[in-house]
């Protein structure tokens, strides 16, 4: 018969136990803690001829500092990305600007080019985009851009850049540049359009968009027909108002004509008068102003303080499910 034998300590009490902040061992599986074992000893070993081996309380063992099994396991720390401050001035060259002033140039300098390629020097066709080059060059170009730039060409330096740089620049350069894109206009883009461009619209383009572009030619005839009344009205207001305001205008010019040698004469007369004008204003916007607050302590805070005394009185309802 296998006798046990009690441990050589006793169990220690719950009350003798103290927190500790020395990290504790991992726990592993199959294996018992040290109170664990003190309090349920383990069977001592038999070794075959009846006698029994008792096996040492881990309590009886010189105290040796306990070290965790395996090291805690630390959180990884996400590294977290710092944002990099934007200045405002990096922020407005962020910012990108509308579509419309981006697309400007370059219709710009397609309108250039076709005007240039299109229109004849003098003018005299009927295609809508050199009769408003014309008109542009009669109304604005020659009598007010060309006489600036005739007086800028009067000036040496100008003449300098003119004979040393701009000139040659332009027989160097541009002319060449003008000849090769001629060239290749006449050479590829004029048989790739005649013989394989305007083919596929005709035979194959149009015939799938015309039912569409029918039915928008009967939209549009719809909304002229509605529409030419009031644009009939329109007109015949412009061509009853027109004469008046020719008139008009040929008298401000003659007034403009008569005033501008006295402009700055009466400008300089009239000036004294409009600064006393002006201070005269602001004393008056000032006094009334501090009349207006004056009247405002008087009949308007008392009134307001009550109504906030009021509302300060009245007690809070809390609700009930809050």
């Amino acid at each position: 018969m296998v006798q046990t034998k009690k441990p050589a300590f006793p169990a220690p009490s719950m009350g003798s136990r103290s927190s500790s902040a020395q990290a504790l061992p991992t726990k592993k599986k199959g294996v018992k803690s040290n109170a664990q074992l003190a309090l349920y000893p383990p069977k001592p070993l038999s070794n075959g001829h009846g006698s029994t081996t008792p096996v040492p309380s881990p309590l009886s063992q010189p105290k040796v500092a306990s070290y965790p099994l395996t090291p805690p396991s630390k959180s990884p720390k996400k590294k977290t990305k710092s944002k990099k401050s934007i200045t405002p001035g990096e922020k407005a060259k962020a910012l990108p600007g509308s579509s419309f002033a981006r697309i400007f140039p370059y219709l710009l300098f397609v309108l250039t080019v076709y005007a240039a390629a299109v229109c004849p020097k003098d003018l005299t066709t009927s295609d809508p985009v050199c009769q408003a080059v014309s008109a542009w060059k009669a109304q604005v170009m020659e009598p007010y851009i060309m006489p600036h730039i005739v007086e800028m060409r009067q000036d040496p330096r100008i003449r300098y850049l003119e004979n040393r740089v701009i000139f040659p620049t332009y027989d160097a350069v541009v002319m060449p540049a003008y000849d090769g894109v001629h060239t290749v206009y006449d050479t590829i883009w004029s048989p790739f359009y005649d013989k394989t461009l305007l083919p596929f619209y005709d035979n194959t383009l149009h015939p799938k968009l015309r039912p569409y572009t029918t039915q928008a030619h009967v939209y549009v005839v719809r909304l002229r027909r509605a529409a030419y009344p009031y644009v009939k009205r329109v007109w015949s207001f412009y061509d009853a108002v027109l004469p008046y305001i020719e008139e008009a205008y040929a008298r401000l010019k003659t007034v403009y004509a008569y005033l501008e040698p006295h402009v700055i004469d009466i400008y300089h007369a009239v000036l004294p008068y409009i600064q006393d004008a002006y201070r005269s204003l602001m004393l008056l916007l000032q006094d009334a102003r501090d009349k207006a607050r004056g009247l405002r302590r008087v009949y308007v805070d008392p009134h307001v303080e009550k109504m906030l005394a009021k509302v300060n009185e009245r007690p809070v309802k809390v609700d009930a499910e809050m």
